[in-house]
């Protein structure tokens, strides 16, 4: 019998794991936002998984269910789930690649290509294949892929490049959702976490014992407040430094961190963090860690001209793209601030976590390229490489200028993101785009968000992460608004509109571009259209007629094929009322479509929950 866990399923496994007591469905229901129905089809496949493996699911009525097993045996389902994820990994070839490249980062000796294959279930050539790919990837990162006949492949380089690529790879795996889960944990240390699982068990391990220290830390009360992307760049590199450690793997000599010798950092939030998680763990404290976790560039001889390096990029941009960026000068000053806040302040944070990286850089390539090639011209003098998710900050400001227009006012929306100044202008002008009617007054990270309601009054928030308990109705949307958001938008901003008697505008639907793969890569598209059935399938078959299955994996298999062609249903039609099962459906056929980089239009989707209704 061979028994297989969705990706939820998965993660509803993982969770009970990790907080080791009792939970009612009703609870899981609301942690995954699926119907209660659901949860029980899950939990049902989950108790006959562990089964199969050995083990027992406890459930009790009035308590829910729970794994009563020993610390050993949690670890080894633990691995035993991550590793049943290689089959995913194996056919998708971003995350393939990007697994391979964790592969050689954290191996101590050269890895052959049946090695790899075995690891991750492909054959040689496309393990090969893949090298090749990632050789050429490589190139920007400072980094080799080396090739020694007969002994296999590494990754040669500074351990910094090499710490600063393991970085990108963790921001790529982690979602909105997931960094407002880690936020809630650093300010509620009771939150469950089981984000950094996705990377490894070690790495899981290691980050739940960080952001503990730090929620410790910050519970005092003592420290200014940290922004969003300062915490998760601090839980990232401190949990990279600590396992690369382990791994007797440190950056440059092994000179201590003389506190005598600086003083003027001794009551920083950050030297307090990193050395009580150093001792924690009983390891000394170097000082080239210290600088690595507070992103300490290596100073140039000379000190930066802000002024001169804004005008710069600017002037430059301008030539290459034939746009007068040059005469406006609200983006001189916002970029002049940006880049005064990051190079300025001593430390930089060079690999942010960027929600817009993904959508910016598939919807503006030029521009981003652009831009890139500049920044690393200008900043060349920066000792530290400029990252898609810096580069795509700055570009922010860029499309601010470029779509910047009269603003219209009436309701007054607060707009809640990691980010800043440059981006709540950019949301701005995209949703004026659609409303004239619409104000945003101001930008809150989570932390502050109850601070900035008292101060704003505002009518709505937009936000890109969940948030309960506040007062003030709540659109939750992705990074840059997506037709169904407009729609959200639209049906709450009608709302309050009508109860305060005022005009309503019409909306148009926005559609998204679709990423367009050839078509005579059937192999690929197979191979994509196979993983997007098995886990549509999950969903659905609760809810599904048995006659329709086979219906079923011929629709989800030329939809995807449809997407990749560039040729989706395209209407402006969307249903005036959706149920909750239905409401939870979406939201899981969206997060699968997103997680194999397809952009699917509404009225696929709408033809998909046919298969519910009839």
């Amino acid at each position: 019998m061979d028994i297989q866990l969705s990706q939820r399923e998965k993660e509803i496994l993982l969770h009970l794991l990790y907080i080791q007591e009792w939970t009612t469905s009703k609870t899981l229901s609301k942690k995954f936002n699926i119907s209660i129905r659901t949860v029980k089809y899950d939990i049902a496949n989950i108790k006959e998984w562990l089964k199969f493996q050995g083990y027992i699911l406890e459930t009790k009525r009035g308590q829910g269910v729970c794994v009563d097993i020993s610390k050993k045996e949690r670890k080894k389902i633990i691995d035993l789930v991550l590793q049943s994820t290689e089959t995913d990994i194996g056919i998708n070839p971003q995350l393939r690649q990007m697994r391979i490249i964790v592969l050689l980062l954290e191996a101590s000796n050269d890895i052959t290509s049946e090695d790899l294959s075995n690891e991750i279930y492909v054959s040689k050539k496309t393990i090969l294949n893949d090298i090749d790919v990632i050789e050429e990837e490589l190139l920007g990162s400072n980094l080799k892929l080396c090739r020694k006949n007969g002994k296999g492949f590494s990754i040669q380089g500074n351990e910094l490049d090499k710490r600063l690529l393991l970085e990108r790879i963790f921001h790529n795996e982690i979602s909105e959702y997931d960094l407002y889960q880690i936020l809630r944990k650093v300010t509620d240390n009771d939150t469950k976490l089981d984000i950094y699982a996705k990377i490894g068990y070690e790495y899981q391990k290691t980050s739940e014992k960080v952001i503990g220290i730090l929620n410790g830390i910050l519970q005092t009360g003592s420290y200014s407040s940290l922004s969003d992307n300062d915490i998760l760049s601090l839980i990232t590199r401190t949990t990279i430094s600590i396992n690369r450690l382990k791994q007797c793997c440190n950056i440059g000599d092994f000179k201590l961190l003389d506190i005598e010798k600086n003083m003027e950092i001794y009551n920083r939030l950050s030297y307090v963090f990193i050395s009580k998680v150093f001792t924690a763990y009983d390891l000394p404290l170097f000082m080239n860690e210290f600088n690595y976790i507070n992103s300490i560039l290596k100073p140039s001889e000379d000190k930066l001209d802000i002024k001169t390096i804004t005008q710069t990029i600017i002037n430059q941009v301008s030539e290459k793209m034939g746009f007068p960026f040059n005469k406006d000068r609200v983006l001189f000053t916002n970029l002049f601030a940006h880049l005064s806040l990051r190079l300025s302040k001593g430390n930089i944070f060079v690999n942010e976590f960027n929600p817009f990286t993904f959508d910016i850089k598939r919807k503006y390539p030029n521009l981003v390229n652009v831009l890139k090639k500049v920044c690393e011209d200008v900043l060349c003098t920066v000792d530290v490489g400029i990252s898609d998710s810096s580069v795509v900050y700055i570009a922010l400001h860029f499309l601010v200028a470029y779509d910047s227009y009269e603003e219209k006012r009436n309701l007054k929306v607060l707009y809640v993101c990691s980010t800043g100044v440059g981006v709540t202008s950019l949301i701005h002008n995209k949703i004026n785009e659609y409303f004239n009617d619409l104000e945003i007054v101001d930008f809150s990270s989570v932390l502050e968000v109850n601070d900035k309601i008292e101060m704003n009054s505002p009518d709505i928030i937009i936000s890109i992460f969940p948030l309960n308990d506040v007062s003030v109705p709540v659109i939750k949307v992705n990074p840059l608004p997506t037709s169904e958001d407009i729609h959200n938008i639209k049906t709450i901003k009608e709302e309050i509109l009508k109860n305060n008697e005022l005009q309503v505008s019409r909306i148009e639907a926005v559609k998204d571009e679709i990423i367009n793969i050839p078509p005579d890569n059937t192999q690929e598209i197979m191979g994509i259209a196979f993983i997007v059935y098995q886990k549509l399938v999950k969903i659905f078959n609760p809810y599904m007629s048995q006659m329709l299955k086979d219906s079923f994996l011929l629709h989800v298999f030329l939809m995807v094929n449809r997407i990749c062609s560039n040729k989706q249903y395209h209407s402006m039609f969307l249903p005036n009322k959706i149920s909750d099962i239905e409401q939870n459906i979406i939201l899981e056929i969206k997060k699968i479509m997103k997680d194999n980089k397809l952009l699917i239009d509404e009225s696929e989707i709408e033809a998909l929950l046919q298969y519910i209704r009839y």
